[in-house]
């Protein structure tokens, strides 16, 4: 997996979201074994890149790099490396304030927000999603906003 191939990273993503929909009691151990191998393999083959990022030695323009830190994270998950998730979200905190309004930041404050319960990210992500186009959404877009709609009504329920 190169952190330059877009097609790469949105197939991974989709693997990861396909995942994530599953129905667990139809998921038998040898899958979900092998599912885990796939994302140890990409977080192995992603991890080098963000030494790289972050001693300013590779150069992505923001979308690749917002693509590529959303497939880090989403992969770190999928793998249940958690001992990485620290230094990444990190990372991830540091750089998406400097990171351009897009789509692909949207999902990404998402996952941050899945993985660091931030009130913040989420609002951002609310706000950001609610400007979204129904007719051009794509299936990673239309995950997001049902993860954002799910997350809002249970704030409104909330006392």
């Amino acid at each position: 997996m190169s952190p330059l191939n877009p097609s790469t990273l949105r197939d991974f993503r989709m693997t990861f979201y396909r995942w994530e929909f599953q129905d667990s009691d139809y998921i038998n151990l040898q899958e979900e074994q092998a599912i885990k191998a796939y994302a140890k393999g990409c977080v192995e083959q992603l991890l080098p890149s963000l030494k790289k990022l972050q001693d300013h030695t590779l150069r992505l323009t923001p979308a690749q790099e917002t693509d590529y830190l959303l497939t880090l994270l989403l992969a770190v998950e999928l793998a249940d490396l958690y001992s990485l998730r620290p230094r990444i979200v990190k990372h991830i905190l540091t750089r998406i304030p400097q990171l351009p309004d897009s789509r692909h930041k949207t999902h990404l404050q998402t996952h941050l927000y899945i993985v660091s319960d931030r009130a913040d990210l989420l609002a951002a992500a609310l706000d950001a999603s609610s400007a979204w186009d129904t007719q051009t959404l794509t299936p990673e877009d239309r995950y997001i906003r049902q993860y954002l709609q799910e997350e809002q009504e249970i704030l409104i329920l909330q006392p």
